[in-house]
């Protein structure tokens, strides 16, 4: 109130009773908002009544207060939801990566058995033919299922410290040459073809980057059943490397553009896709422990291209 008393037009003085409340209401809760905005008004009041401010400006000014008061608990209200709704989004975010790592755990060992006798019968002498060809579904299923049991490993430890790189000097044009081979070598309908500079050396973790290639070309290769090109491309600026992954496959529909890096999402659910909806989050869990960012490009029946870029660090382009 004397502060009141010094200013030139007691009237002016009103608004600065709005600075208090805002702060109550991005820092307390809506309950102690509503008691700091209680106490503003009501010195305000008096302050007006006593200091005999013209009754005109005194009510305008007191109702744009009260107005105010009513905008700051509302904003405070709201700020509490959100941040309700944020630590329930995390804690349902930990029960899904517990969920995740108590099924790898409890999967482990019986897919190490499997794999083990699997191998011992694949070794077998005298077999018949029928016999050696369930062998060998059952040594690709047992891998399959190894490579999911993988995804769920590795989403899982997504955003903690079991989650980790371990970078190293490393070519990425020479990691992307020899994931290019293996998944050529399981498909005859797509062409994977790689533009690139003859080596690029950067600082990263080779098997997370190897990981990295393998699940944006398996996942071209997975939406494209017409099969077609699958074009990757390296490029580098002084700074970053950057890397596509474009095919011609059936594209993504705009509605879901913003959930494909989500976990378990999964795109034209209307189609036979294998998968769990794993490889794009893992994808851009390793772009962002390396400090890269990934994004997409697409549009329904025109394909789909994939980039991301990767710090170079103390990398070297030849």
């Amino acid at each position: 109130m004397l502060v009141d008393y010094l200013a030139p037009w007691p009237y002016v003085m009103t608004p600065l009773y709005v600075i208090p409340i805002l702060l109550a209401a991005h820092a307390l809760s809506p309950r102690a908002t509503a008691g700091v905005a209680a106490v503003a008004t009501l010195i305000n009041i008096l302050s007006g009544l006593l200091q005999g401010t013209p009754l005109l400006i005194h009510a305008i000014y007191s109702v744009a207060l009260v107005l105010t008061d009513y905008l700051a608990v509302a904003f405070a209200a709201e700020r509490q939801r959100a941040a309700r709704h944020a630590q329930a989004a995390e804690a349902a975010h930990e029960r899904l990566q517990f969920f995740m790592r108590c099924v790898v755990h409890e999967l482990g060992n019986p897919l190490t058995v499997l794999g083990g006798y699997v191998s011992r019968l694949h070794h077998q002498q005298g077999l018949s033919p029928e016999a050696e060809q369930y062998v060998v579904t059952l040594e690709h299923t047992a891998e399959r299922l190894k490579c999911l049991v993988r995804d769920l490993r590795d989403a899982g430890h997504l955003g903690t410290d079991y989650f980790q790189i371990h970078p190293a000097p490393t070519d990425l044009v020479a990691v992307a040459r020899d994931v290019l081979a293996l998944r050529q070598a399981s498909t005859d309908d797509h062409q994977l073809r790689l533009d690139a500079p003859t080596r690029l050396v950067g600082v990263w973790d080779e098997e997370r980057i190897s990981q990295l290639l393998a699940n944006l070309i398996s996942n071209a290769i997975k939406y494209s059943p017409a099969g077609g090109p699958v074009q990757v491309t390296i490029t580098s600026t002084a700074a970053e490397a950057h890397v596509s992954v474009a095919d011609q496959g059936l594209g993504i529909p705009p509605d879901q553009m913003d959930d494909i890096f989500r976990p378990f999402e999964r795109l034209h659910t209307d189609e036979v896709v294998e998968g769990l909806g794993l490889g794009l989050t893992i994808a851009k869990g390793i772009v962002e422990a390396h400090g890269g960012r990934i994004w997409v490009e697409s549009a329904p029946g025109q394909g789909s291209t994939f980039h991301f870029t990767l710090p170079l660090r103390a990398g070297v382009v030849a």
